[in-house]
């Protein structure tokens, strides 16, 4: 018994390490790709604001933030972009919760990420990021042109 409650520990400490280094890793290949970016980076094209990418998530993949099993119209909506997005063969992950760090080296620099946070994540659902840049509810249209023209 003892046994197999050691056991039991160690796969729990061997879990619970190996998600601490994929958020570390995740969030090591964000300040990678944000140090990357373009300073002059040009405007979307498909109104796509500049954004925190959240935690965990990787920026050049599309990820939609949705109510997953939402049976209302935001859920419908997600999913109706999901499968579009997915039959397009762009790579795209879905999240029902998503959790934002925001590095910044003064007060001005976190306010102005904060207020671009904000802004994105009170508009409606779907949520849309690619490349450090979001849009609440896009057409499958926009999300096409941001996935083609964003640099």
């Amino acid at each position: 018994m003892k046994r197999i409650l050691l056991l039991i520990c160690i796969g729990a400490g061997v879990y619970k390490a190996c998600s601490y280094w994929e958020e570390r890793k995740a969030v090591r290949q964000y300040l990678e790709f944000e140090a990357s970016l373009p300073k002059d980076r040009p405007e979307s094209q498909a109104g796509f604001a500049d954004a925190v990418q959240p935690d965990g998530t990787d920026p050049r993949i599309v990820t939609v933030l949705m109510p997953v099993g939402c049976p209302m119209e935001a859920g419908r909506r997600g999913r109706a972009l999901l499968d579009k997005i997915r039959a397009a063969n762009i790579p795209v992950e879905a999240l029902s919760n998503a959790r934002v760090t925001i590095k910044a080296r003064s007060k001005a620099e976190f306010d102005a990420k904060m207020e671009r946070v904000n802004k994105v994540m009170g508009g409606e659902t779907p949520i849309v990021f690619f490349k450090g840049r979001a849009k609440d509810n896009p057409s499958f249209e926009d999300v096409l042109l941001e996935f083609r023209t964003s640099q």
